[in-house]
């Protein structure tokens, strides 16, 4: 398996962040994604892990028959978005509606949002993940982001940035 970079922001009431920052953030990592080359994986900060709800079985019956159950979602979730709902209203809809599953956070538990960048042996990509990083804890200066690498970029293994600083923690 490629060397993986993990980066979260904690859900401990003292982090916070507007959907406007976020906004700002997913801009900044739309950029960073079509800009580069990416040998592995690409950014892939979320606030949300979305899966289908395989439990709605009327769903899946008819959409086996019809077309892919991802794309009956994603139509749905664009529809929803160009009705002028937000991102959080969509998914909160969808989910009532029994289309999807949503885990607040992403990936990583107990978390308002969180990542897993594959990097495999490209350290220029380590860079760039951690410019992002640092420039995203300049956007949402009310949150702390932990970030962890497998391999040895970040030479500590651990570290915490905030508001553009980082604080190297001891690798336990």
């Amino acid at each position: 398996m490629a060397r993986r970079i993990k980066y979260w922001i904690e859900d401990n009431g003292k982090n916070f962040m507007t959907d406007d920052e976020w906004d700002e953030i997913m801009k900044l990592q739309r950029w960073y994604n079509s800009e580069f080359v990416w040998t592995a994986g690409k950014i892939n900060f979320k606030r949300f892990a979305i899966f289908p709800n395989w439990e709605n079985v009327e769903l899946m019956i008819w959409a086996g028959e019809k077309e892919p159950v991802k794309n009956i979602i994603a139509k749905r979730f664009e529809m929803l978005l160009s009705s002028g709902m937000n991102e959080v209203e969509v998914l909160e809809k969808l989910e009532k509606e029994g289309l999807i599953l949503v885990k607040r956070g992403g990936y990583i538990d107990n978390s308002i949002a969180s990542g897993i960048t594959r990097i495999g042996g490209n350290e220029f990509n380590a860079y760039l993940l951690c410019e992002f990083i640092l420039k995203a804890s300049l956007i949402a200066t009310g949150v702390e982001i932990s970030v962890y690498d497998e391999g040895e970029f970040i030479k500590s293994g651990f570290v915490k940035i905030k508001m553009g600083e980082v604080y190297v923690q001891k690798n336990g």
